[in-house]
């Protein structure tokens, strides 16, 4: 929430902002991913870095212009970017991300930049059947509901190819779960 228009304006497009945070213990990090919101670009390090980067050059310098705009009602939105391949840089104790943030030029009327990074641990893996209520394509699976069931396992059907006048028997291994007896 700082307010760098007189820094900046006229003066520079770009700022440096350095936010140190505390890992306990980064072999529980998983997934890591920065949430970003910018007009118009920059460059992102964990503990000095590059991890990510949107509309900046190459090799940044410490006056560097972003190389393009950024449109407002992007600018507004979190983008998500996975660096979970950058999660190996993470120290126990004290890191830094350091964000190069970008204007498009030192007159631009319009900056911003918020980021935040975020690590996700799976956790310990259970070998407790759970029904997952919430969909999670792509990312680790939320808690599960263990006061569901039944389980039902080993379906075949017969003939594995029906014709549109066959019968089609369908036969199934049905258990209870958590002690629940499986009803009809």
């Amino acid at each position: 929430n700082t307010d760098v228009q007189s820094a900046m304006y006229g003066v520079n497009s770009s700022i440096y902002l350095r936010m140190p945070f505390n890992v306990a213990d980064r072999g529980l990090v998983d997934r890591l991913r920065l949430l970003v919101q910018y007009d118009d670009g920059f460059q992102a390090y964990l503990n000095g870095v590059p991890i990510a980067s949107r509309n900046a050059p190459e090799f940044p310098v410490w006056n560097s212009d972003a190389t393009a705009r950024n449109p407002d009602p992007n600018a507004v939105q979190f983008e998500e970017i996975n660096v979970s391949t950058y999660a190996a840089f993470l120290e126990n104790g004290t890191n830094v991300l350091a964000i190069q943030a970008l204007n498009i030029a030192a007159t631009n009327t319009d900056f911003l930049i918020s980021a935040k990074l975020q690590g996700t641990s799976i956790g310990t893996i259970s070998t407790n059947e759970r029904y997952f209520v919430t969909p999670s394509p792509g990312d680790a699976n939320g808690e599960g509901d263990e006061d569901l069931g039944p389980v039902i396992r080993d379906v075949v059907h017969a003939p594995q190819v029906p014709n549109d006048d066959d019968d089609l028997l369908v036969t199934a291994r049905v258990f209870p779960v958590f002690g629940r007896p499986v009803t009809s």
